[in-house]
């Protein structure tokens, strides 16, 4: 990856400051009312934590891949798949139809990208801090090696093979082509596992409040990446590390994207107004439909008895009649006072995990099997137990269970479909001109264009 700045980890640490320091919005740790200059940024605890918090700021903003809003993979991922319907007819992610050159495409490789770069920049500094507490860097490494995983894992699940960076030297980067997933999950998973080691096994970092990683969080991630590799027994086994903690519980439908619930492992989370999510999907009666909708077809699936149905689905009708279904999970479009926070990980989807690695070993039914874990969301929805027995209507019940849990979240179905190998099969009916290369999004012509490593490195299909 071709980087503007050179290899000072000055400019990357101001950015990060100065992006914290003017999002009022993000839950924060209190910070000294003094200068903050490339100096002191690694002198003291509270600076090395405004560092971080920036990181998670430049996340959540609107226009990153992460922030919840219509430029984010949660809006544009989903049309990518079949959770959502689009009333527009040139929608180039709804139709698979993108183009090297879409500016959200750039978005998605480069909003990510600069989150590694700030992480790496953090890593970077920390042997050369003075005056930070040993506590805050473990706490530092943890959260920065996290960032580096999180932001890889939706990396390569958006493009596939993308360049592995680990350090923030403008040459090194310059000269580095593109790293197959197989060895970029190998770094992700290394970087989660030292941050399971270093992080702290509580909310302190956040004062409480859910929006920091800890151990869990890196814990929860690595239960998914060790499900989207095969690894079904690591990948159960860190799932149970998670749901056996006190700390998380299955709330019920009702509150389970208020903040701070008891489901969430982490969120973003803010100090005035509510979420992007809030925003982007609600619907009033009677008003002309928004650009996205849910499916009506895979609305159609869920049980009536359904709770995640009368709950997390506002059904409404336009002024023709028409009706129409929208994601309700997030409610409040208010400023104040503030109920909920976007919710990145949270408990449901550990079940599924450790369900889908338990049934792929073929503990299907039973206590302690894919049934069990199943049954306990179902149950929380008000439903009787799943009927499947055999391994393969139980994967089916699995990702049936899995969209009914997590439609409209952070790309779950699209993602899910690729994994599976069920995308051509779901989508062909719904999307004319579907072809497989289309699982990957293309990269960025400007990338291509602008990086001579990356010459004709572009994904097959998209010229």
């Amino acid at each position: 990856m071709k980087l503007k700045n050179n290899n000072t980890i000055y400019w990357a640490l101001i950015g990060m400051i100065a992006g914290f320091s003017s999002c009022k919005k993000f839950v924060q740790t209190d910070l000294p009312k003094t200068q903050l200059t490339a100096e002191n940024i690694f002198t003291s605890d509270a600076l090395m934590n405004g560092a971080l918090n920036g990181i998670y700021s430049n996340m959540e903003s609107s226009s990153s891949y992460a922030g919840g809003d219509v430029a984010s993979l949660t809006y544009l991922g989903g049309e990518s798949s079949d959770d959502f319907l689009s009333t527009s007819t040139d929608d180039p992610f709804y139709s698979n139809n993108l183009l090297p050159n879409d500016y959200h495409v750039s978005t998605f490789w480069s909003t990510p990208y600069q989150d590694i770069y700030r992480a790496n920049a953090i890593l970077e500094g920390l042997p050369t801090a003075k005056g930070v507490s040993t506590a805050m860097l473990q706490q530092a490494e943890g959260e920065a090696k996290f960032v580096r995983a999180f932001s890889y894992f939706y990396l390569v699940n958006m493009f596939g093979d993308v360049p592995l960076i680990t350090v923030t030297g403008y040459k090194q980067n310059a000269a580095v082509v593109r790293t197959s997933q197989v060895d970029v999950y190998k770094q992700i998973v290394a970087d989660l596992l030292d941050a399971q080691s270093l992080l702290g096994t509580d909310y302190a970092a956040g004062k409480g409040e859910r929006v920091r990683p800890n151990k869990w969080v890196a814990t929860a991630l690595l239960a998914r990446v060790y499900l989207y590799t095969s690894d079904w027994a690591d990948a159960a086994t860190q799932a149970t590390s998670v749901i056996n903690t006190s700390l998380y519980k299955l709330s019920s439908v009702d509150s389970a994207f208020l903040k701070n619930s008891t489901e969430t492992i982490w969120a973003f989370g803010r100090t005035s107004g509510n979420t992007n999510e809030a925003w982007i999907f609600s619907a009033s009666p009677g008003a002309s439909p928004f650009l996205l909708s849910l499916q009506p077809s895979s609305v159609a699936r869920f049980d009536p008895a359904d709770q995640r149905l009368a709950k997390w689905i506002l059904t409404t009708q336009d002024f023709t009649g028409t009706t129409y279904y929208y994601p309700y999970k997030y409610k409040n479009q208010g400023q104040t006072p503030v109920t909920e926070y976007s919710i990145v990980l949270r408990l449901g989807e550990q079940y599924l995990i450790r369900a889908e690695a338990r049934a792929q070993q073929g503990s299907l039914t039973g206590a302690g099997s894919a049934a069990s874990d199943i049954d306990a969301l179902r149950a929380r929805a008000g439903l009787s137990g799943t009927p499947a027995t055999t391994k393969d209507d139980m994967l089916l019940a699995i990702e049936n269970e899995r969209y009914f849990e997590l439609f409209s979240e952070w790309a779950h179905r699209w993602f899910d479909l690729k994994r599976t190998g069920r995308a051509t099969t779901l989508l062909s009916p719904l999307k004319p001109g579907w072809q497989s290369f289309k699982e990957l999004y293309p990269i960025p012509q400007s990338q291509i264009d602008n990086d001579p490593a990356m010459a004709g490195q572009q994904n097959p299909g998209y010229h």
